[in-house]
């Protein structure tokens, strides 16, 4: 079912456009994947200019272009006066509102969690997976290794893909009954703005360590990337932030928080949501977890310090997510290996070995 380009454009925010009456079928920002009736939304990126594509977008049947460059605006009312045209200020930002408003605004019929920090993303966010699914929740996980549409597996290409793609999986999830959904966003992502208007219920922050500045360039300017997800990206502040107590970017995270909840978590007796008596071997790790709305015993096939941070933030988001201590616990306990992460793998003697990443992005985002 299309839509109207004038209900299009009341969802947008536009600098100038045309009234050519047209519907749209579909948004798509490459080029190559535009089918007939298709609107075209072509931006400036990082390393391309999707402003150099629209005669190859017009060619494959775009009905209507946006654009974040005046001069092609300009060059669409004279050369293509058939095809409906926009001229916006930041392309992303219209990606998201134009196919929020072609695909019937999906993100606001889910539950949404979103984690970053340096490491522990990609754990974080399977562990909270598990749990929500250890009690009959329907979710899509969205992240660094693989993506999760209820049952189905489909590859990961980055980390947070562009809006456009987030709001696709999450109208696919809710066809298969999906309530909840789990996202890694990476700084390049929420600097970028690939995630504009998604409306975060819980967010976690892990932790923030002198990693991949060749893009951020500084340590303040990597920090301000990620605090952005606790400001809101295009939409409110997140209802709750989980947030690493012996991180210290983390606990300068927290003190700026002024709208949300925060539910600290660490090891060293701060926070909210803290672990005591943590006994670790290969394949499994143990420890009680104490917090003010009781303790509970915590046993996890995941091994290592850094997964006891990993379990602690999963726990205080599921429990913000409306679990009971019990079902987070025997969530943690059934929640399968992460692949490519301090997996256990038997040796040659029978025994068992721990090997694995650290939790950082393989696609280069963080």
């Amino acid at each position: 079912m299309g839509m109207e380009w004038n209900d299009v454009l009341r969802e947008m925010v536009v600098l100038s456009c045309t009234d050519t009456p047209v519907e749209v079928s579909g948004v798509e920002y490459d080029s190559r994947r535009v089918g007939r009736g298709d609107l075209f939304v072509a931006m400036r990126g990082g390393m391309a200019d999707g402003n150099r594509y629209i005669d190859a977008a017009i060619a494959q049947g775009a009905a209507a272009v946006v654009t974040d460059s005046r001069e092609v605006y300009e060059r669409l009312e004279r050369e293509h006066r058939g095809v409906a045209g926009a001229l916006v200020e930041r392309g992303r930002r219209a990606l998201a509102e134009a196919s929020s408003a072609v695909m019937g605004h999906p993100q606001h019929k889910l539950a949404l969690s979103g984690v970053t920090g340096t490491n522990g993303k990609t754990t974080t966010a399977f562990l909270l997976e598990a749990m929500l699914r250890s009690v009959g929740r329907t979710c899509i996980l969205i992240g660094t290794i693989e993506t999760h549409v209820g049952d189905e597996v489909r590859v990961s290409p980055h980390t947070t893909p562009e809006s456009r793609d987030v709001l696709e999986l999450f109208a696919d999830g809710l066809k298969v009954g999906a309530t909840e959904a789990v996202m890694e966003m990476s700084s390049h992502a929420l600097g970028q703005e690939r995630v504009w208007g998604l409306p975060v219920d819980v967010a976690m922050f892990t932790n923030l360590t002198q990693d991949h500045l060749d893009y951020h360039g500084t340590m303040e300017s990597y920090f301000a990337a990620k605090a952005r997800l606790f400001d809101g990206v295009g939409a409110p502040p997140p209802r709750v932030a989980v947030i690493n107590a012996d991180d210290a970017y983390g606990e300068r995270m927290a003190v700026g928080i002024e709208r949300s909840q925060v539910m600290r978590y660490g090891m060293e007796g701060r926070g909210d949501f803290v672990a005591e008596d943590v006994r670790m071997r290969a394949g499994e790790t143990r420890f009680r977890m104490v917090t003010p709305h009781g303790s509970v015993e915590m046993r996890s096939p995941l091994t290592g310090r850094v997964n006891v941070y990993n379990l602690l933030a999963a726990s205080a988001a599921a429990w913000a997510r409306g679990l009971t201590m019990e079902e987070i616990a025997r969530g943690a306990d059934a929640g399968a290996q992460v692949p490519g992460r301090f997996e256990v793998v038997p040796s040659d003697d029978g025994g068992d070995c721990s090997w694995g990443g650290c939790g950082g992005a393989g696609s280069g985002e963080v």
